[in-house]
């Protein structure tokens, strides 16, 4: 009980400033167009998202709840497709220091971790509500951040506990937060609301200051630790 006190001390989420913006993100939701139509059939894009090391690669979730992955350099070929999620996908995001994993988070009030190829998530972290948006650290492999439609606040770090969050703090008691974003120099994270407000956020988490290929090898080990790392 000691340790977990120890390890909850090294997390925390300070509000640093909040701003009203004339513009803003007021739906989780994009608009389906005819090339929409197309390719997933009755469903509309919800969201999307380019891998950070393969930029020729990304992803589409729908509002039916999956999610396609395409290669641009072959027009757009599509690779895979995941049904993952019972409503709408908000969000999806590829983490930064492996071209295999990425992360969604959807209206079925669920976040999830999946890996390229695999038909099944990896880690699914259940909400009292809806998920409308999730990012990776830019600093740690194993560190995401998620905000609940409900005003919440999430961090957490795998390779500190694969099921509860490390941080939850409530933003709004009022407006459907939409939109994180992790500044990739400093500690803090920028949350924006329907509203048109963005809250700039302290959140301190483990920064390991390691190497990419020494956080791969971490993020390999918390995900798979029955396994020996060879690369993703």
């Amino acid at each position: 009980q000691q340790q977990q006190q120890q390890q909850q001390q090294q997390y925390a989420a300070i509000p640093v400033h909040r701003a009203a913006s004339q513009t803003g993100c007021h739906s989780p939701i994009a608009s389906s167009s005819s090339s929409d139509i197309a390719v997933f059939g009755l469903a509309g894009c919800s969201c999307f998202g380019f891998n950070h090391i393969e930029p020729q690669v990304f992803a589409v979730g729908t509002e039916e709840g999956m999610m396609h992955e395409f290669n641009s350099a072959y027009s757009c070929q599509l690779l895979n497709s995941y049904r993952g999620h019972r409503m709408a996908v908000y969000c999806l995001e590829w983490n930064h220091f492996t071209p295999d994993i990425f992360l969604t988070c959807s209206a079925d009030w669920t976040a999830k971790v999946w890996q390229r190829g695999n038909d099944k998530p990896l880690l699914t972290f259940s909400e009292s509500g809806s998920i409308s948006c999730a990012a990776w650290s830019p600093a740690s492999a194993t560190v995401f951040a998620a905000l609940t439609s409900n005003g919440w606040l999430l961090v957490f770090d795998l390779s500190v506990n694969k099921v509860e969050p490390q941080v939850r703090t409530k933003i709004s008691n009022r407006a459907r937060l939409t939109r994180i974003a992790f500044n990739p120099f400093f500690q803090l994270v920028s949350v924006g609301d329907d509203r048109g407000v963005l809250n700039i956020i302290r959140v301190s988490h483990k920064v390991y200051n390691h190497s990419a290929e020494a956080e791969r090898s971490r993020l390999h080990q918390v995900l798979y630790p029955r396994k020996t790392f060879s690369g993703f």
